[in-house]
C-alpha cells in the first residue's frame, strides 16, 4: 500500500521538488500553500508522514505542529525551515517533532530523514575496532555496506539502499545480529569500505569477525585450491587497476618494505597512499608474478630490472601500461604508468595564452630548424610534442619519429622505438630516418652528444626537428647543447625556439575559494607588484567530494617560449651564460614561467601553493 505525503509549505519551488522526489519513490503526494489548507486537507485525506514549514502565511509553524500532534499524536511529523533560530527549533522538538531539516537541504537526506532512517556522512568516518571485527571484507564488498558502530547487540551499517529489506534480512542472518540501517549522506560508500578494510582484505578472512560470517571451507584438492587463490589474485590486479584508472592516476607504485608492502597512486602529480590490509603481505608476491605475467616479464628472474607493457581494457577505455620491475632487498617493486592513447590534446588545450599560442604557431609554421621542448621528467614534454605532430600532421608532409617508448600511435605517421639492445638507438635509428625523405623528425629526447649533433645537422639540412631535453628552463636548453658539444654558429642556424615548462594541479572548480593576500608578502615568494598595491584577490584549494577532499582535480602546463631572434644569437655565439640569455629574453618580451604561473594564480586556476611547490627559489 502506497504512503501518504502531505507537504505543508508556502514555497511552491519546494512543494514541487518534494513532489517529484517522493511521488518517484511510491508515495502518494498532496501539498498545501497555508497551515489551514493543511489542517483541511489532513482532515479529508489520512497521512502517514507530515513536512511542516515554521514559517508559514497564515499561522504559526509552531501551532500547526501542536494542532497535528493533538488530533494524531502518532503521526510523524518533520519541520522544516531556513529561517528557524535555536530556541524554536528546540520548541518544535518539544511539541512532538520527529525532526528537523534545515533549508536547503540534500532531497535524499530529506527523503531519509522524513522515512525515520538515520543518516550518516562517511567521508572523514573512522570505524571503531569492534564494528569492523562483525563484518569481513568479503561481506562488506559483496553487500556494499560499512559498519558504523556495534552497541548492546545492535550493529549500524552505512547502506546504499537502507530500505531493501531482502538485503537487511540476509545480512542479519550472516552476521548473526541485530542490524539497523543508516543511509548515506556524503562520501563514496565504495571508496571508504575500500579504504576502510585495505586492499587485498576480501581474499583474507577477518580473525575477528563471526564464526557465522566465515563459512566453512568446503574439501578441495590443491589444484582447486590453487587455481581459487590464483583467481583472487587476478581479480585483485585487474581491482588495482581499476581503481587506479578510476581515480585518474598517471601512475601506479607497488613497493615491498621493513614494514611491509604498499601501494601508492600518483594523482595530478602527488603520490597518495592506497592503504592495504595486514594481511596483504601474504598476496605481495602473487601479485607481483601476475603483473609480470600480464607484460610478458620473466617471473623466475628476481635480480635484473624488467620492462614489460600491458594492453587492456578498463571501463570501457583502452590502457596502455608501461611496467617497470626493479629488485630491492625487500623484494620487487613495480610501477605502473597507465596512458590513455586515445587522450590526444590539441596546440591550443596545453595552456598557452594567447601572445605564447602565436609565437608557438609561427614556429610551428617554419619548414626548417629545431624546435626544443624543456623541463624535468614528468612535466608533460611529450603530450607538447604530440600536440604539435597532431598539428604539423596534414598528410602533406612526411613525419617520422623516433621515441623511448611510442606513447601514442597516430595514423600517417612512421614511428620508430628504440631497442638498444638490438643496437637500434636514437643515433643509429636518427641516421636511417635521413634516407626515408622525411620533412618533419621527432626525436623523443636528446640524450647524448652523437644524437645532439645528428639532431641539430638535420635541421641544418631542411628538416624541421622536434625533442625535448631535460633542463629547467628553455635559456639552460641552449647551455645544455653547447655542453653536449653542439658549435655555437649551429645553434644559431638551427635552433628556432625553446619551449619550458611545468605542470600545476587546476583548483576544483566545486570548492575553491577566494581569499585575499597582502602584496608586501608576495614578494617574499619572488612575485613583484607595483608599490601602489594593497590585497590581492587570489583562490586557494579547499577540499570536497569532487576532488576526494584534495583541492585540486587536473592539471595545466604553465610555460615559457624563448625565440632565439639576433638578439638571443649574439649571446649564444659569445657563449653567454643561461642567466644573462634569460635576462635578454625577459627584457625584449619573453614570459616567464614564474610570470605564466602567477597568471593562472591570479585568474583562480591554480593556487599560490602550487606556484611555490612546481618553482624552486631560484627560478622565481
Amino acid at each position: 500500500m502506497q504512503k501518504q505525503l502531505l507537504v505543508i509549505d508556502d514555497e511552491p519551488k519546494v512543494c514541487k521538488a518534494l513532489t517529484a522526489l517522493f511521488v518517484e519513490r511510491g508515495f502518494r503526494v498532496s501539498t498545501a500553500s497555508s497551515g489551514q489548507d493543511g489542517l483541511d486537507q489532513i482532515a479529508r485525506t489520512p497521512a502517514d508522514i507530515v513536512l511542516l514549514d515554521l514559517k508559514l502565511p497564515d499561522s504559526s509553524g509552531l501551532d500547526i505542529l501542536s494542532e497535528l500532534k493533538s488530533r494524531f499524536p502518532n503521526l510523524r511529523i518533520v519541520v522544516i525551515s531556513g529561517a528557524a533560530d535555536q530556541k524554536t527549533i528546540q520548541q518544535a522538538m518539544e511539541r512532538g517533532a520527529s525532526d528537523y531539516l534545515p533549508k536547503p537541504f540534500d532531497f535524499d537526506r530529506c527523503f531519509y530523514v522524513a522515512m525515520g532512517i538515520e543518516t550518516a556522512d562517511i567521508t572523514l568516518m573512522a570505524v571503531p575496532p569492534e564494528a569492523l571485527a562483525k563484518v569481513p571484507a568479503a561481506v562488506a564488498q559483496r553487500y556494499n555496506v560499512l559498519p558504523v558502530e556495534w552497541r548492546e547487540g545492535v550493529l549500524k551499517l552505512a547502506m546504499a539502499d537502507p530500505l531493501d529489506v531482502q538485503r537487511l534480512d540476509e545480512l542479519k542472518t550472516i552476521l548473526a545480529c541485530e542490524v539497523k540501517p543508516l543511509a548515506v549522506t556524503g562520501g563514496d560508500l565504495t571508496e571508504v569500505i575500500r579504504r576502510t578494510y585495505g586492499m587485498g582484505a576480501e581474499l583474507v578472512p577477518n580473525e575477528g569477525a563471526p564464526a557465522s560470517a566465515q563459512a566453512a571451507p568446503a574439501p578441495a584438492t590443491v589444484r582447486e585450491r590453487a587455481v581459487e587463490d590464483a583467481s583472487g589474485v587476478i581479480g585483485l590486479v585487474n581491482d588495482l587497476l581499476r581503481h587506479a584508472h578510476l581515480n585518474r592516476a598517471t601512475d601506479l607504485h607497488l613497493g615491498n618494505g621493513p614494514e611491509g608492502p604498499w601501494i601508492r597512486e600518483r594523482i595530478d602529480g602527488i603520490l597518495y597512499e592506497v592503504p592495504v590490509a595486514k594481511t596483504f603481505r601474504t598476496l605481495y608476491l602473487s601479485v607481483v608474478s601476475r603483473i609480470k605475467v600480464m607484460a610478458g616479464l620473466d617471473i623466475a628472474e628476481h635480480r635484473l630490472p624488467q620492462d614489460g607493457r600491458i594492453w587492456s581494457d578498463i571501463r570501457s577505455t583502452k590502457l596502455d601500461l608501461r611496467v617497470s620491475v626493479l629488485p630491492t632487498p625487500h623484494g620487487e617493486n613495480v610501477a605502473i604508468r597507465l596512458i590513455e592513447p586515445s587522450r590526444l590534446l590539441h596546440v591550443d588545450q596545453l595552456g598557452f595564452n594567447a601572445d605564447q599560442l602565436r609565437q608557438v604557431e609561427t614556429l610551428l609554421a617554419k619548414p626548417t630548424g629545431s624546435l626544443i621542448v624543456t623541463g624535468p621528467t614528468g612535466s608533460g614534454k611529450s603530450t607538447t610534442l604530440y600536440a604539435f605532430l597532431s598539428k604539423l600532421n596534414t598528410g602533406k608532409v612526411n613525419i617520422v619519429t623516433i621515441e623511448d617508448p611510442v606513447e601514442h600511435e597516430l595514423a600517417g605517421l612512421t614511428q620508430i622505438q628504440v631497442h638498444p639492445k638490438t643496437g637500434l638507438t636514437f643515433a643509429t635509428g636518427l641516421r636511417s630516418i635521413l634516407r626515408h625523405d622525411p620533412n618533419i623528425i621527432m626525436v623523443g629526447e636528446i640524450r647524448d652528444q652523437e644524437t645532439a649533433s645528428l639532431a641539430i645537422r638535420s635541421s641544418l639540412t631542411g628538416h624541421q626537428v622536434l625533442s625535448t631535453l631535460h633542463t629547467n628552463d628553455a635559456a639552460s636548453g641552449v647551455t645544455r647543447l653547447l655542453d653536449l658539444g653542439i658549435e655555437p654558429f649551429l645553434l644559431c642556424s638551427t635552433v628556432t625556439g625553446l619551449i619550458s615548462q611545468r605542470l600545476v594541479r587546476r583548483l576544483c572548480a566545486s570548492c575553491r575559494e577566494p581569499v585575499d593576500v597582502e602584496a608586501a608578502s608576495l614578494s617574499h615568494v619572488g612575485i613583484t607588484l607595483p608599490s601602489t598595491a594593497r590585497d590581492i584577490r587570489v583562490w586557494r584549494a579547499r577540499g570536497c567530494k569532487e576532488c576526494r577532499q584534495t583541492g585540486y582535480h587536473g592539471r595545466v602546463a604553465v610555460f615559457e617560449v624563448l625565440l632565439v631572434d639576433h638578439h638571443v644569437r649574439s649571446l649564444i655565439i659569445k657563449r653567454t651564460s643561461s642567466t644573462q640569455i634569460r635576462q635578454s629574453a625577459m627584457a625584449n618580451g619573453m614570459q616567464s614561467l614564474m610570470q605564466t604561473a602567477w597568471e593562472n594564480v591570479r585568474t583562480g586556476v591554480t593556487s599560490l601553493e602550487e606556484l611555490i611547490r612546481i618553482l624552486p627559489p631560484e627560478q622565481r
